[in-house]
């Protein structure tokens, strides 16, 4: 049986009696039933059931809320029923080297640039250019990048490598890929 995010249930027993739904999908988490004219009632799902108190009144679309994926991090993602991929924004070429950090940025004004500093004394500034910041000839050492340009953000440790960051309100949110 294939399982859509909405099918039709028509339901006839009395308001008073208690509904059960077995569920053949383990990916399914809750149901919903959306029984029109703003009523809707969740359950989640235990043993293979969602469980109600009373049948609701006329037909209701079933919909289920089902595990789809996992996300790792800050970025924009496609998910489908069964996975989700992060999307590659458009980007400078970047590549991994001794010394190189790469800033991969997404959501944030193109009037933003970005500040390294390192505990040894390390400091550069960077414009950002198509999404990217490069930094390269940075120490060993567990850096700060912070936005400039109005953003009032930070974000710590930075090491060698490709980070792709994003902001939650003022809070930089970033995952090392």
């Amino acid at each position: 049986m294939p399982f859509a995010t909405a099918l039709l249930l028509a339901v006839s027993a009395h308001a008073s009696a208690p509904l059960t739904l077995n569920i053949a999908d383990p990916n399914v988490v809750a149901v919903v039933l959306d029984c029109g004219g703003g009523s809707t009632q969740k359950a989640v799902v235990k043993n293979g059931k969602a469980e109600y108190p009373e049948v609701p009144q006329g037909d209701c679309s079933v919909v289920f809320v089902r595990k789809s994926g996992t996300i790792t991090g800050a970025g924009n993602w496609t998910c489908t029923l069964d996975s989700c991929v992060q999307d590659d924004v458009h980007h400078l070429d970047i590549s991994n080297a001794d010394g190189r950090i790469n800033i991969v940025l997404t959501g944030v004004p193109a009037s933003t640039s970005l500040e390294l500093n390192c505990p040894s004394g390390f400091r550069e500034r960077s414009a950002l250019r198509e999404n990217t910041a490069i930094f390269n000839n940075v120490p060993n050492e567990p850096c700060t990048m912070l936005f400039k340009g109005g953003l009032a953000s930070r974000f710590h440790p930075l090491s060698w490598g490709t980070f792709y960051c994003s902001l939650s309100g003022n809070v930089a949110v970033c995952s090392q890929r």
